[in-house]
C-alpha cells in the first residue's frame, strides 16, 4: 500500500526532477561527433570502427539496438522480450543474416557485468552462434560504454562471454553502388552530443547509485522513451538533420527508442494509415490501427515532424518494450524493412510494418 501510494506521488515529479538537472542534446555538438566519425570511418581510421562492403543484392543484415540487459529485477527492461529476442535470433541466424547490435545491449549503468552475464545466458548463447559463423558486430552505446572505457576489464568479460575477444566499435559504414551510385550507411548507438550519455558525470553517477534503486522501488521505467529524460525527440531530429547534409549517406541509430523510418516517426505512419482507412471505411484496418496507436500511445509519443521529408535518417526503435515487443531493421533483397518482433498467443511472430526499395530510397535522396 505504502508502495503504492508512493509510486504514485513520487513518479511524476522525479522524472520532471531529472529531466531539469540533465543536460539536452546540443545540436552543434552531435553534429560535430557524427562528422568526426564519419570521416574517421570513411578515411579508414580503425580506431572508430570498421567499413564493410555490403552486397545489397546477396547480404543480409538485421540491425538491433537497445536491449538493456539487466540482472532479471524490477528494474531489468530487457526480461519481458528475452524470449522474443531469442527467437528472432534463430530466425536470423537460420536465414544466413548478419547481426549488427548497435549499442546499448547490456545496461552497465545499472548493473555490474557479473550480473548481467549470469542473468543472460540463454541469449548470450544465441549471440555466440553468430560469432562462430563470422556474422556478428558490436557497437558501443551509452549505457555500456564501459566496453570502451576500461579495456583490459572488457576484454577479460568480453571473452568471458563469447569465448573470444570481439572487437567493439563506436560505428560502422556501410559501404554500397545502389544504381551506380556509391551510397554509404552510418550505423552508431547515436548517443553523440548528448550530455546526459556522452561525458555528463553527474548522469551516470546518478543512474549507477541511485536512480536504479529508486526505479525498481517505483516500478519506473526510464528506457520507455515517453519518460526518459524527455530528451530523446530533440536528439532524434538533430540526427534526421545532420543527415540531410550529407551526400549519399544514409544514417541508422538507435538510443532513442522511437522507430524511425526513411525520416518519418512509426508513430506518424499509423495516423497516416489511420486516415487512410477511415477514407475507404476498412472497418477492421481502423479497430487494428486505433488499438496499435493507444498501445503505442505512451512509448511512441510523437515527435516534432520533420520539416524536410529527405528519407536518410532510420532509428530501429528497441528491444525492450514494456509489453516485450521489439522493433529492429532489416537489410535484405535490396530493400531496408523496419521490423515488429512481437509474442501473440503461444509463438514469436514477425511483422513487417514499414519496407522501401533502395533503388527507390536513392532516388529521393
Amino acid at each position: 500500500m505504502i508502495r503504492k501510494w508512493m509510486q504514485f506521488i513520487f513518479r511524476k515529479p522525479l522524472l520532471g526532477l531529472i529531466n531539469l538537472m540533465s543536460s539536452a542534446p546540443v545540436k552543434e555538438k552531435v553534429h560535430a561527433k557524427l562528422n568526426y566519425l564519419l570521416e574517421n570511418l570513411a578515411s579508414g581510421k580503425t580506431s572508430k570502427g570498421i567499413s564493410i562492403p555490403l552486397d545489397t543484392k546477396n547480404d543480409k543484415i538485421v540491425i538491433m539496438s537497445d536491449l538493456h540487459k539487466g540482472n532479471g529485477n524490477d528494474a531489468d527492461d530487457f526480461k519481458t522480450a528475452q524470449n522474443n529476442y531469442i527467437a528472432a535470433c534463430y530466425y536470423y541466424l537460420q536465414n544466413d543474416f548478419t547481426y549488427i547490435a548497435l549499442g546499448d545491449i547490456e545496461e552497465l549503468w545499472e548493473n555490474n557485468i557479473v550480473e548481467v552475464i549470469a542473468n543472460n545466458e540463454a541469449s548470450i548463447e544465441v549471440e555466440k552462434k553468430f560469432i562462430e559463423n563470422d556474422k556478428f558486430h558490436k557497437v558501443v552505446g551509452n549505457h555500456d560504454l564501459y566496453w570502451c572505457n576500461t579495456p583490459f576489464f572488457a576484454n577479460k568479460w568480453l571473452k568471458k562471454m563469447y569465448d573470444k575477444i570481439i572487437p567493439v566499435h563506436e560505428g560502422i559504414l556501410l559501404q554500397t553502388t545502389i544504381s551506380h551510385q556509391p551510397v554509404s550507411l552510418l550505423l552508431t548507438h547515436g548517443h553523440q552530443g548528448d550530455k546526459t550519455s556522452d561525458g555528463n558525470k553527474f548522469s551516470k553517477w546518478f543512474v549507477a547509485n541511485i536512480w536504479s534503486k529508486v526505479q525498481a522501488y517505483l516500478d519506473i521505467n526510464p528506457n520507455s522513451p515517453s519518460k526518459d529524460f524527455l530528451l530523446r525527440d530533440k536528439h532524434n531530429k538533430m540526427m534526421y538533420e545532420w543527415s540531410t547534409l550529407q551526400k549519399d549517406t544514409i544514417l541508422i541509430t538507435g538510443h532513442t527508442h522511437k522507430p524511425v523510418f526513411a525520416s518519418e516517426n512509426h508513430f506518424e505512419k499509423l495516423y497516416r494509415d489511420l486516415s487512410v482507412a477511415k477514407a475507404n471505411n476498412q472497418s477492421d484496418t481502423i479497430a487494428n490501427l486505433t488499438r496499435e496507436i493507444n498501445k503505442r500511445q505512451q512509448e511512441y509519443i510523437a515527435i516534432e515532424a520533420f520539416t524536410l521529408k529527405r528519407p536518410s535518417y532510420f532509428n530501429t526503435g528497441c528491444c525492450c518494450f514494456q509489453d516485450g515487443d521489439m522493433t529492429v531493421l532489416e537489410i535484405e533483397n535490396n530493400k531496408i524493412q523496419l521490423v515488429k518482433w512481437s509474442h501473440a498467443v503461444q509463438e514469436t511472430t514477425r511483422l513487417v510494418l514499414q519496407e522501401i526499395n533502395l533503388s527507390e530510397l536513392v532516388v529521393q535522396l
